[in-house]
C-alpha cells in the first residue's frame, strides 16, 4: 500500500492541479517492483500488490471530480514469456473493475502493449473498448532516428550513437502521418477516445530549431484535424519546452501552437 505520508504528498499535488483549473493523471510511471521482483518478469507474485494500491486510489479519490485522471500503468515492458499483451490486457480489465466499484465516470487510461506502441492499439480488448470511460493511452516518437538524434542513451553495441543526427524533418513527415492515421482509424472504428500521451524531439541532439518546429506543428495539427488529444514530452529534461538557463523555448511553443 501507499505509505501515508507519501499519499498525503501526492493529495497536496492534486488539489493544487485542480485548484488551478487543469485536469491531473495519477499513473504507474516506472516499472513496478516488489523488491527486486519485476512485474514484467514475475506477474503473478506482483500484480497482488499492483491491484491492491489501485483499490487503494480508488477508494481514496472516488469523491474527488472527474478531472482526476487514472492511468492503469505507464510504457509497460511487455514480452512473450512472462508478461504478454494478453497479461497486459487482463491485468487493465482487473483496474477497471475495481475503478468502476467507487465510481462510473471516473476515467481510465490504458496502456496499447509494450511502451505505449501506436502498432500496439489493436490489442486492447472488447472489455476495456466497451467502456466509454476508458481511453486508449498511447506514445510516438516515429521516426525515432529524427526525435532521438544525438540521444546518447540509445548506443548500438560498439558504444557509437544509434541516431547521431543531421536527419531533416522532411524524411519524418510520412511517418508522423502514418501513426495519427492510425490513431484515428482505431478511434472510429471502435468510438473509443484516444490519448496521444508522449511525443517530442529531444533537444540536446542534432535536431535543427525549425525542424522541431515543423515537426511539432504538423504533429499536433494532425491530431486536432483526427480528434486526438495530445499532451507534449515534456517540461525542462531532454526533451523539455523549457530551459532552465534561457527559459521557454520558442520554437518549441510555437510548434505546439502555445504561447509563452
Amino acid at each position: 500500500m501507499i505509505d501515508e505520508t507519501l499519499l498525503s504528498y501526492l493529495d497536496t499535488v492534486v488539489k493544487n492541479t485542480l485548484r488551478a483549473g487543469m485536469t491531473i493523471i495519477i499513473d504507474f510511471h516506472q516499472a513496478c517492483r516488489l523488491g527486486d521482483t519485476s512485474l514484467y518478469t514475475d506477474p503473478d507474485t506482483v500484480s497482488p500488490k499492483y491491484l491492491a494500491i489501485w483499490q487503494q486510489l480508488a477508494e481514496h479519490y472516488k469523491e474527488y471530480p472527474d478531472r482526476v485522471v487514472f492511468e492503469a500503468i505507464n510504457e509497460p515492458g511487455v514480452n512473450t514469456t512472462t508478461f504478454t499483451s494478453a497479461k497486459l490486457m487482463e491485468l487493465q480489465e482487473k483496474v477497471l473493475e475495481i475503478v468502476r466499484k467507487t465510481s462510473e465516470t471516473r476515467k481510465l487510461m490504458v496502456a496499447t502493449g509494450s511502451n505505449n506502441s501506436v502498432k500496439a492499439i489493436e490489442n486492447i480488448t472488447q472489455n476495456l473498448i466497451n467502456d466509454k470511460n476508458v481511453i486508449a493511452a498511447v506514445h510516438c516518437y516515429w521516426p525515432m532516428s529524427f526525435t532521438h538524434q544525438g540521444a546518447n542513451w540509445i548506443k548500438n553495441d560498439d558504444g557509437t550513437l544509434k541516431y547521431p543526427g543531421g536527419v531533416k524533418y522532411t524524411a519524418a513527415k510520412a511517418e508522423v502521418e502514418s501513426a495519427i492515421k492510425m490513431c484515428k482509424d482505431f478511434s472510429e472504428k471502435n468510438n473509443m477516445a484516444v490519448w496521444l500521451g508522449e511525443f517530442g524531439v529531444y533537444q540536446g541532439g542534432g535536431a535543427a530549431a525549425e525542424d522541431v518546429q515543423a515537426y511539432l506543428s504538423d504533429f499536433t495539427k494532425l491530431c486536432g484535424e483526427s480528434k486526438i488529444s495530445w499532451c507534449y514530452w515534456e517540461y525542462n529534461v531532454g526533451f523539455g519546452a523549457y530551459d532552465e538557463s534561457t527559459g521557454w523555448r520558442g520554437n518549441v511553443l510555437a510548434g505546439l501552437g502555445l504561447r509563452q
